[in-house]
């Protein structure tokens, strides 16, 4: 077959030898909008992965994973021996990470969430077809288990135990060993994710909308929310990797994971106890980044991504990390953001992070959104400097008798718990607790 090039766009510029230097470290966002400028639309045809690597400025190793990262979330499709195409730009209008990169020391978590949906969407239409009573009594106790799982861990091992309920539905033999096969990789990416990955409210949701497809008897719904459910897998797994590896040079990938298993839960409580949607950030490279992310257990409610990159002095997060670190870190990182931005410190900047570590905490209005109040406290190593900060980007809800003071009493408990839990707290700094 013969390749439609009329769709390969040559009047694109270049990249320096210096953009090709360091391009493989956002090969993704440099794809993005590779396609977003060149006006791809659905059905085009992308330059060969050689072309790419040279337009880009990056390695082709890098163009092959971002590729995959966005055929992984329905925006390409490769065709053997014809390219590789543009099916939707949907999701393109995700807060996609700059840099994808899901292998473990085995295998690629890529590599297996395109065998998933290659495989799982047929299975649960199939279920729904096919599901006996007692198929369908095994697949809405496993859903109900992960729901109320006491931990990430837990909750992981249901949702396999979930997945291979519906598998073992679809009545195919065949199918149901090949399950087996993949059941090695299936537990050890669960592992992966149970971290700090996936957000248990979003884990639920979706798998709701499978489940209740699957007893409803509705082949094309199951089908349909299967493949969603997926999707939203791959791009929570893409985020989270991106944000371990912006911290792999400061921070031992260990530690982190530690750091990530500890928090979960604890954010999940202050979540659960506010009714508002709770995150942690760290800082990188004159930026803070979100970590870990639970989202408001209410119908509404406002939330960051994990993944997402802030402005140091633009958040309440950074002013917290700067306040409770040594001169020396706020020097240099001080310098670094204005050699980065290209602009002054903000006037009484020092005055202001003495109040905040005075009383402990910050509460300032957002940078980004209107009526948002961020309340954020330090989680303190066992130096008393923060490592990281637990925040909650405050909504007032009409009725709701959680304000911030209920807020920060939660906050001010939870990021103690945290600290405590790797060796550090608030006791150090010889003040009393702020609750």
């Amino acid at each position: 077959m013969v390749r439609r090039n009329p769709a390969v766009r040559s009047d694109q510029p270049r990249l320096s030898h210096s953009r090709r230097r360091t391009g493989s470290l956002n090969a993704l966002s440099l794809l993005k909008s590779f396609i977003e400028s060149g006006n791809y639309g659905p059905g085009m045809v992308l330059p060969t992965e050689r072309e790419l690597a040279e337009r880009l400025g990056v390695g082709r190793p890098a163009v092959r994973e971002s590729i995959k990262a966005l055929t992984i979330l329905d925006v390409l499709e490769s065709r053997r021996g014809d390219g590789t195409y543009v099916k939707t730009l949907e999701g393109l209008r995700r807060d996609l990470p700059t840099k994808v990169d899901l292998s473990t020391k085995d295998f690629s978590m890529l590599d297996l969430l395109e065998v998933r949906k290659m495989i799982e969407p047929k299975a649960a239409k199939l279920a729904a077809c096919r599901a006996t009573e007692g198929h369908l009594r095994r697949i809405e106790a496993q859903c109900i288990k992960v729901r109320e799982a006491a931990d990430p861990e837990e909750a992981a091992e249901h949702d396999l135990l979930l997945h291979t309920a519906i598998i073992e539905a679809a009545g195919n033999p065949i199918l149901r060993e090949l399950n087996n096969a993949l059941t090695r990789l299936l537990r050890r990416s669960r592992e992966i994710s149970a971290v700090g990955a996936l957000d248990r409210m979003q884990i639920v949701d979706s798998h709701s909308r499978v489940v209740e497809a699957i007893l409803a008897g509705d082949a094309e719904e199951a089908e349909k929310a299967m493949l969603e459910h997926l999707q939203q897998i791959g791009m929570s797994l893409i985020r989270y990797q991106a944000a371990l590896k912006a911290f792999e040079s400061a921070t031992p990938n260990e530690a982190l994971q530690h750091l990530l298993s500890l928090a979960r839960p604890v954010m999940q409580e202050v979540s659960d106890k506010t009714g508002q949607s709770c995150h942690l950030a760290m800082p990188s490279n004159g930026n803070i980044v979100v970590v870990a992310s639970v989202e408001a257990p209410l119908l509404m409610g406002f939330s960051v991504h994990v993944g997402a990159n802030v402005d140091l002095l633009n958040t309440a997060s950074g002013h917290v990390i700067l306040a409770f670190r040594s001169d020396e870190y706020q020097r240099h990182a001080l310098e670094a953001w204005q050699e980065k931005t290209s602009s002054l410190l903000p006037a009484g900047l020092d005055r202001h992070l003495a109040a905040i570590r005075r009383r402990g905490y910050e509460e300032l209005a957002s940078y980004q959104v209107h009526s948002v109040v961020n309340i954020s406290y330090p989680v303190l190593n066992q130096n008393a400097e923060a490592v990281a900060a637990l925040c909650v980007p405050f909504l007032a809800r009409i009725g709701d008798e959680n304000g911030t003071p209920q807020v920060k009493e939660r906050l001010a408990y939870a990021s103690e718990a945290l600290s405590r839990a790797i060796g550090g707290g608030r006791h150090l700094l010889g003040r009393p607790r702020e609750l």
